[in-house]
């Protein structure tokens, strides 16, 4: 019983998406668009925000509601409230590009929601607009989320179209090609084409190597051991594992140092002379979820020493 942390990394926008899973049961990307430390702290950005806008003029004002609109997009209907001034300040003064950001963040508030049908259909409309004014990067972002909501809803065939889409525009960008070519690997993998699977992780981690994104690299390895641990090729996955762990061990990832742990002790009985060490893993692992709060793993855990010594 294989246990999963995801997290992808969207470097180019500092935004984090993390899932957690058991069992290569589906795996939920939940895009985070803003990390608010404190309640204290993000009301302060609010408050300063908006007493720039009473002394801005209208263009700068779209700039500042579109700030307004990111730094709330938990609150989604306060988030929604400050987009709409944003996009009716950007149509009445023909500014495009803010049209399109505005239309972009309705997408976002969406997505942040998890009404993945509704930011779907605002990231193609976004889509439309960053066309029509050559903005190849906005396209490549519209198209990666476009994919990742598929992949939400279970469109696997859609999604990896998505994601092609993307990788035709990022062919000179390398952290997004990495980045979409991982994800078309784990939508591979959740269709159970493994051999494709490995291939696109492969292509990832060949570029994240290239362009030294340790963090990347790290995550790209642990995806790669679990599609070699579903196709019961232990000595792959092992090597795999071993060097995500490392990896997450030297950025100090002690989430994910944590799930490579007990992903290496699920493979591990696989070899009657590491029996022992596979129990040495697990309870590595547990001792680092207990640090972490995670006590809702110990009965993956425990099924796992129990499962060494059947």
């Amino acid at each position: 019983m294989i246990l999963y942390l995801t997290i992808v990394i969207i470097k180019k926008n500092n935004y984090i998406s993390t899932s957690e899973n058991i069992d290569l049961m589906r795996t939920l990307l939940v895009f985070i668009a803003f990390v608010i430390t404190t309640a204290a702290f993000s009301q302060a950005k609010v408050d300063s925000l908006l007493r720039l806008c009473e002394k801005s003029d209208d263009i700068q004002k779209t700039d500042v509601y579109l700030k307004l609109s990111e730094l709330t997009i938990k609150d989604s209907a306060t988030s929604r409230s400050y987009n709409k001034k944003a996009y009716q300040l950007a149509v009445a003064k023909h500014l495009q590009s803010k049209e399109a950001q505005s239309v972009y963040m309705s997408a976002k508030i969406n997505y942040t929601a998890r009404s993945f049908t509704d930011a779907i259909r605002d990231y193609n409309k976004a889509l439309e607009l960053y066309r029509l004014i050559n903005d190849t990067t906005g396209m490549t972002r519209c198209y990666r989320f476009i994919g990742i909501s598929n992949f939400n809803l279970s469109r696997s065939k859609e999604a990896i179209a998505s994601y092609l889409e993307g990788l035709k525009l990022a062919k000179r960008d390398l952290d997004y090609s990495a980045e979409l070519l991982g994800n078309i690997g784990l939508v591979h993998n959740e269709m159970n084409n493994i051999y494709e699977a490995i291939s696109y992780f492969r292509q990832a981690i060949s570029i994240n190597k290239s362009i030294r994104d340790t963090i990347s690299l790290a995550v790209d390895y642990d995806y790669l051991g679990g599609a070699y641990n579903r196709m019961k090729m232990s000595d792959s996955s092992l090597v795999n594992y071993h060097k995500a762990l490392y990896l997450f061990k030297k950025i100090k990832s002690e989430e994910r140092y944590a799930v490579a742990l007990s992903n290496l002790a699920w493979v591990l009985p696989n070899y009657p002379d590491s029996l022992n060490k596979a129990i040495t893993y697990f309870n590595m692992a547990w001792k680092k979820f207990q640090e972490l709060g995670w006590v809702y793993y110990e009965p993956n855990i425990q099924f796992g020493i129990a499962n060494v010594y059947s």
